[in-house]
């Protein structure tokens, strides 16, 4: 027969028994549940008017049990240190590998089962809206150009100015977290403003020089407004790491590598692919 009650002593074995594995774990202390206030000289009573008795009696057991006696809670204590990506796993093997008696369901629940529920939904979200923002702006600035050269050319600022802010990052020793990661789109909108500026200008100066001095000019041209474009930029996004909330300010940080990469990126890369595509083109069309 199904289970439909906590006071079932099927289903308090059941978290006794999940217990005594949990407790072998390396990052748990302890671990209690339902049981330890029912068990009797070390058994647990099969009896189900005496286990009714035991928990109603005791005030604790609202602490294991709902009011309806639909659902059980085990409590477990971590070491210091302990981190979600370590303890979930084991738990939820744990919970996998050990048979149900009919009627129950089990899942973990808590801090840690939260925050590594809300990093893997974010890790999707994250990946498909980076994703969507690259693909929009190659769309955006293929149409501009009227030319996938042109446009492939623009968006490499973005590519290597998003990965630079990543490797910067690591290098400051700074964690990459999720709602940093979640920035990366941010970045692109604002980074690839630099690799359209070089572009345009140095399609505009090719009509009245060569490619050398083309290029020379686009970038004496440039520099300046991009450099005070980055600057001001900069001002703002520190301004969100003064703030309490660690999240803006790990945003804020990310912007700003991210917005600097860019700019780096976009008076590098972006010329020297912009000089290597026209010379290739050039001597193709020759």
């Amino acid at each position: 027969n199904e289970i439909r009650d906590i006071r079932d002593y099927r289903a308090i074995e059941y978290m006794d028994l999940l217990c005594e594995k949990v407790k072998k774990t390396k990052h748990v202390v302890d671990a209690t549940s339902i049981a330890d206030i029912v068990v009797v000289e070390g058994r647990i009573p099969k009896n189900e008017h005496e286990i009714k008795n035991k928990i109603e009696s005791n005030s604790f057991s609202k602490i294991y049990v709902s009011d309806d006696y639909t659902i059980g809670l085990i409590r477990m204590d971590f070491h210091q240190g302990a981190m979600a990506e370590e303890i979930y796993p084991d738990i939820s093997s744990i919970i996998d590998s050990t048979p149900k008696p009919p009627g129950i369901k089990t899942s973990p629940n808590g801090e840690y089962s939260m925050e590594v529920s809300m990093k893997q939904t974010m890790q999707k979200d994250m990946a498909s809206t980076s994703q969507a923002s690259m693909f929009g702006i190659l769309f955006v600035i293929i149409m501009l150009f009227r030319s996938i050269r042109y446009g492939l050319t623009s968006l490499s600022a973005i590519i290597f100015g998003v990965s630079w802010s990543f490797g910067l990052m690591g290098l400051m020793g700074i964690a990459i977290t999720n709602m940093t990661s979640g920035a990366a789109s941010m970045i692109m909108g604002i980074g690839i403003d630099f690799g359209i500026q070089i572009t345009s200008r140095f399609r505009l100066e090719l009509k009245k020089m060569g490619i050398g001095k083309a290029m020379g000019e686009t970038v004496k041209t440039v520099a300046i407004p991009m450099g005070t474009t980055t600057i001001a930029a900069l001002i703002g996004f520190q301004a969100m790491t003064m703030g309490e909330l660690s999240i803006l300010a790990e945003m804020g940080t990310m912007m700003s590598y991210g917005t600097f990469s860019c700019m780096i990126a976009a008076l590098t890369i972006v010329p020297v692919a912009l000089v290597w595509g026209e010379k290739i083109f050039n001597k193709g069309k020759k």
